[in-house]
């Protein structure tokens, strides 16, 4: 995760919508809100400068072009689709289990700890850790971006692996529907020679194809 100062206080706003949101009935309208958030949380919490990852066809696209990422025509891609995110999300807050503060005082940022109140003793508190921050773990869990080439894209979709994880994925591994389809993704770190233009996910639009899955 690349989040700048401001994406992390984004990240926690998007998280504590989406957990106000999760205690409203559910009803098609608020699940699509709640949603919504859960992806904005995604976005800022790999930050723009957070595509570390492109599929071989896509990369050659890039270096055909000549031009930014954003700009060849590919789609911006989540590893695990937002639909299975959020499914994750909602099991998670319905966990009858207690939640131990040892698994969630890792998720914040040290530029943002005071928003997410961490309680001092969190050794021995027995506080009860907030739903914000049981879905910014999962979130920080399952949140990696890549670039793909159209054809990956039509490999997934054909597969049927658009917005879900194959019936056999082990809940672990990121690469599984790329794995199932064939599509090789290779680490694109540091191979921007020119940055790629910023993108406000504040927003919910942006220049380049991207699919919400």
């Amino acid at each position: 995760m690349t989040a700048t100062k401001s994406e992390a206080t984004n990240f926690y706003w998007h998280c504590r919508v989406a957990a106000a949101i999760a205690k409203f009935p559910k009803t098609p309208a608020t699940s699509a809100n709640a949603r919504h958030a859960v992806r904005m949380a995604t976005l800022n919490a790999a930050g723009r400068k957070g595509i570390n990852l492109a599929s071989s066809k896509a990369r050659s696209a890039r270096q055909t072009s000549g031009k930014n990422w954003s700009a060849c025509g590919l789609i911006k891609e989540h590893l695990v689709p937002i639909s299975t995110i959020f499914d994750i999300v909602l099991r998670e807050l319905d966990n009858p289990e207690p939640r131990r503060w040892a698994d969630y005082v890792d998720v914040p940022t040290d530029q943002n700890l005071t928003l997410w109140g961490i309680p001092a003793n969190w050794v021995t508190t027995l506080e009860a850790v907030p739903d914000e921050l049981v879905i910014a773990r999962v979130i920080k869990d399952n949140t990696a971006l890549a670039w793909i080439h159209k054809d990956d894209d039509m490999k997934l979709r054909a597969a049927g692996y658009t917005k879900c994880m194959p019936q056999d994925w082990n809940g672990r591994d990121r690469y599984a529907r790329y794995k199932a389809c064939g599509i090789e993704l290779v680490d694109i770190s540091g191979t921007e020679p020119k940055p790629t233009p910023a993108i406000d996910f504040r927003l919910t639009t942006a220049s380049e194809p991207a699919r919400d899955n």
